[in-house]
């Protein structure tokens, strides 16, 4: 073979190896690399609406009405629309959204607490309390798909002031607490603010305590007294009337502070500051009209803890008029008077029988 014939013969050779496979076919006709090219990704569904996206519409509310702001369009985009507003702590307010195709609504604090969530519809109505010390609140309505909607946050309560806190704590703690008032500043320990634990209640949680709230309704009362010696005296403090019912009220700028009672068993002597109507108002008379039988009733009530602490059982000495006989056991033999029929607490009714002590006593 002469030598152009071979070179010929190999270069011819180099390009045929170098050629790669031609595609193969495919059933349908079509070429592998291009079916693959075109094939959507596999990580992302097909048609997947796009993340919705957070919108202002606190500057498209307007005043509906003089405690109301509205916001309505025939044409807001998809996305979850913030609805940002001042809420101060104990106004309660709702919030109402209408829209042509669903959606949800959720009313949350700036410190991040939920007050309220409705799910997918085309109504919502939430009322809530507002408990956010920053007072500042916001409705979100998510809307997947452009619309309608129509939103009202209406202000049902403003906010209470510490006096109107107070008067609810005073008449109702459950409800106090529920509308977000501090309650604890009202009162719990009528002695606390005395710097003495002395065990007793709080007005509001004794059975048939009724003080009007306002100092001035209860000095207009025929049936209460305003009392001088009872400022700052036992749990009392502020300045105290008494009523012939045995209901003592105590107030401080004009307002029930908290420290009054209602005594089971009222005291006889009314003290030195009204006519005395039951001849208790001698110097040695207090325990034998009040002392006496007020710790016995609260003796009789099975309250031995407090009946000790009435009359003292730190100080006595065989002088002490607070605790005739024994004074060790003053309370425990109270109570079982009680229990043998006598009723120290019939005072009220009963003043002759309630101071004849029994047999033995």
């Amino acid at each position: 073979m002469k030598s152009s014939q071979y070179l010929l013969l190999s270069v011819a050779c180099l390009i045929l190896a170098c050629e790669p496979d031609p595609p193969a076919a495919q059933p349908d006709g079509g070429r592998a690399d291009l079916d693959a090219a075109s094939a959507p990704d596999a990580g992302a569904p097909p048609d997947a609406p796009e993340p919705l996206r957070d919108l202002d519409g606190t500057p498209r509310l307007a005043p509906c009405d003089d405690t109301s702001r509205c916001a309505s369009d025939p044409a807001w985009d998809a996305g979850r629309w913030h609805f940002h507003f001042a809420c101060p702590a104990t106004s309660i307010w709702r919030v109402d959204v209408t829209s042509d195709d669903a959606s949800s609504l959720r009313v949350t604090a700036s410190s991040g607490v939920t007050f309220g969530e409705s799910p997918s519809s085309t109504s919502h109505a939430l009322t809530f309390t507002s408990h956010e010390d920053a007072g500042l609140c916001t409705a979100t309505v998510e809307l997947p798909r452009a619309g309608r909607f129509d939103i009202a946050i209406v202000q049902l309560e403003p906010a209470l002031d510490d006096a109107g806190c107070d008067e609810l704590c005073l008449a109702d703690s459950i409800a106090g607490v529920e509308r977000g008032c501090d309650c604890d500043r009202t009162c719990h320990d009528a002695c606390s603010s005395l710097g003495t634990d002395c065990g007793l209640p709080c007005n509001r949680d004794v059975p048939g305590y009724a003080c009007p709230f306002l100092e001035s309704e209860i000095a207009a009362s025929d049936d209460c007294t305003y009392y001088e010696s009872d400022d700052g005296a036992f749990e009392h403090f502020g300045r105290c009337y008494r009523c012939g019912d045995g209901q003592q009220c105590c107030y401080s700028d004009g307002r029930d502070n908290g420290s009054g009672s209602y005594d089971l068993c009222p005291p006889l002597d009314p003290g030195d500051d009204d006519p005395d109507p039951n001849g208790c108002s001698g110097v040695f008379d207090h325990c034998d009209c009040d002392v006496v039988p007020l710790c016995g009733c609260m003796a009789e009530s099975g309250d031995l803890a407090l009946c000790g602490e009435c009359i003292g059982e730190g100080n006595l000495d065989v002088t002490s008029c607070n605790a005739p006989g024994d004074d060790g056991t003053f309370c425990q033999r109270a109570l079982d008077a009680a229990i043998a029929g006598f009723s120290w607490c019939a005072i009220v009714g009963d003043v002759d029988r309630c101071l004849d002590l029994p047999p033995g006593f």
